[in-house]
């Protein structure tokens, strides 16, 4: 609440603060995403349940997706921001 009293108050466009937001959350998700391979290949916690390579493989490839597209989200709002 108090953020959007602030950024109001700034003259920020609201919709320009929520994509800014939502680029950020972009951010987060690589990080999640790594963690839940980490988890997904203990094989402590897991037993044979762990990710075999090819889902590790496929996991890499979604990890950077999501730092493609984090990287990317954060641009694109960092020059509407500009603009």
């Amino acid at each position: 609440m108090a953020i959007g009293i602030i950024s109001s108050g700034l003259g920020f466009e609201p919709l320009d603060v929520l994509l800014f937001a939502q680029a950020l959350n972009g951010l987060i998700l690589p990080f999640v995403s790594i963690m839940l391979l980490v988890i997904m290949n203990n094989k402590n916690r897991l037993g044979h349940y762990v990710n075999h390579w090819k889902m590790n493989l496929v996991g890499g490839v979604i990890v950077l997706v999501c730092i493609f597209l984090g990287v990317y989200s954060i641009i694109d709002a960092i020059m509407s921001f500009i603009s």
